[in-house]
């Protein structure tokens, strides 16, 4: 799988309080699972309301698939064959394909094919992520950290941790809203710490 390079272009303002681009990068992705998916994150905030007078980049910064209380922004490239491991985790996802194709599958094995320019709101259901086309598939997300999905009132999972919301699949003889989901070693191996290993290439500066 090629190198995931992604171009980053952020704005802010001057000393002066004029509109400017602050930064222009490329990030390098970070390679997991062997080399079988890449995870570039590109911004991230640890307040909500998101302060657009802090200009700290955080891309670099070690963080968990979420960000408390704030939100994170990954570019996620994953390889032919891949399927990632059955996951969830307290937040809201925006997914937007940008090329290949992809299949989310929920924990009741129903799936869905994603093509490029779809969008998928991603609700704090347990979910995995399927690459059965011939090509790298590329998608984007924006995960906001939210409050835990329920049942009709019962927390459906206790999350906790950095890593937090990993599972693996439940027993065939347990119905998905009662399993007890544990940690996956898998996942975590899959998904580790987004932010470390990964490099910043200055393109410029704002001006002053």
């Amino acid at each position: 799988m090629d190198q995931l390079n992604i171009r980053r272009v952020v704005t802010g303002h001057d000393a002066r309080g004029r509109a400017v681009v602050l930064k222009d990068s490329v990030i390098q992705g970070r390679e997991v699972l062997g080399g079988q998916a890449s995870f570039a994150v590109i911004w991230t905030t640890i307040s909500s309301l998101v302060d657009n007078d802090d200009d700290a980049d955080r891309a670099s910064d070690r963080v968990g698939l979420t960000q408390p209380n704030g939100s994170v922004l990954r570019i996620v490239d994953i390889a032919p064959g891949v399927r990632s491991p059955m996951h969830r985790t307290s937040s809201l996802d925006y997914g937007l394909l940008l090329s290949g194709d992809l299949s989310l599958e929920l924990d009741n094995g129903v799936v869905t094919d994603l093509h490029p320019g779809d969008v998928v709101v991603q609700r704090g259901t347990i979910h995995a992520w399927i690459n059965r086309g011939k090509v790298t598939a590329r998608m984007a997300f924006v995960l906001m950290d939210a409050k835990p999905a329920t049942h009709k009132g019962p927390l459906f999972l206790k999350i906790s941790g950095r890593n937090k919301g990993f599972l693996r699949r439940p027993s065939e003889a347990e119905p998905p809203h009662r399993a007890v989901y544990r940690r996956s070693r898998s996942a975590m191996n899959f998904f580790g710490h987004f932010g470390s290993g990964q490099q910043t290439t200055s393109r410029s500066e704002a001006p002053e």
